[in-house]
């Protein structure tokens, strides 16, 4: 994937080239958790890249700033893509896009809060508020599973050797 992105860029700049490396694959993850669909993840990722090409050759662009930029691209052509769904015909357990946005970014990519405040432009009270609602529909959910007793898994295996 990174080779199609780098060969779509109109300038040859080893910096941002080494930036797309690093950042596709994430990008591309967080693009398909949200979306859900291979193409529209890739077509994203590409866009993003894209988007971020130009103000990168500006004299004034901090590469610092490279993965938040390109974070918020992500997100907001995600957020474009998406129709609006009625939240009430949803179960109120179904995650929102920025829910999944946001439990990506924490406990997939491990990004600081800070950063992460600034990708989504909430407040760090606010992303702790929408931590402790993610962890506690994690919990009611593991806790709801139904736990197969030993002898169901055995039989299981068995029937999963036979078929092979």
């Amino acid at each position: 994937m990174t080779t199609h992105l780098i060969n779509k860029h109109p300038f040859n700049n080893r910096k941002y080239v080494h930036y797309v490396k690093m950042y596709a694959d994430s990008l591309y993850a967080l693009s398909y958790l949200l979306l859900e669909d291979n193409t529209a993840a890739e077509q994203v990722t590409t866009n993003t890249f894209l988007e971020l090409c130009e103000p990168f050759a500006q004299d004034n662009w901090d590469p610092k700033t490279f993965s938040l930029h390109a974070y918020q691209s992500c997100i907001r052509q995600c957020t474009e893509r998406v129709v609006d769904v009625d939240r009430q015909l949803l179960s109120p357990d179904t995650p929102t896009l920025d829910e999944k946005a946001l439990e990506f970014l924490w406990y997939g990519l491990k990004l600081p809060l800070i950063e992460i405040s600034v990708i989504l432009s909430n407040s760090i009270p606010t992303l702790k508020e929408q931590l402790i609602m993610i962890r506690e529909r994690a919990r009611v959910k593991a806790s709801t599973m139904q736990v197969l007793p030993r002898k169901n898994l055995d039989q299981i295996r068995l029937v999963n050797l036979a078929q092979k």
